[in-house]
């Protein structure tokens, strides 16, 4: 038999607990989930060609002109950091085009870093308009 207690009991109770149930459901919907995000980048592959033969030199490693988009199963494997070879970047799936330019180069927004010496390997490479390194992998080898 259900009392007058009961029933107060029930009457604060149950809206209690629906209130409960909500905040604990829309607490865990903070921002995407990871396998969503990692979904929304695009890897782009490129491979160094020297200007001239076995230029290896900082200078020539820095410039975007001497680097050529390339299918990801041409990409370099790494051996060492003796030399460039190739490296990959991830960006914003749509923003390709503000990575590479229709002749297939770095644009001037990817900024590869590469180390000192006379043979120079790539060290990071960074997104010049935010300064976030935007590497994905990046192949050196021995000098060839």
């Amino acid at each position: 038999m259900i009392t007058t207690k009961s029933l107060r009991t029930i009457k604060y109770l149950l809206p209690a607990m629906a209130i409960a149930c909500m905040v604990f459901a829309f607490s865990h919907q903070k921002g995407a989930p990871a396998h969503e995000t990692a979904a929304a980048l695009a890897t782009l592959h490129f491979k160094y060609t020297p200007p001239s033969t076995n230029d290896y030199s900082p200078s020539s490693v820095a410039s975007g002109l001497n680097w050529l988009q390339i299918p990801s199963n041409q990409a370099c494997t790494q051996e060492t950091d003796e030399v460039a070879c190739s490296f990959s970047i991830n960006v914003p799936t749509g923003d390709e085009s503000e990575f590479v330019n229709g002749s297939g180069q770095p644009t001037s927004r990817v900024q590869i870093q590469p180390s000192s010496g006379s043979d120079a390997y790539v060290m990071d490479v960074v997104d010049a308009t935010s300064n976030a390194s935007v590497k994905n992998a990046i192949a050196n080898v021995y000098l060839p």
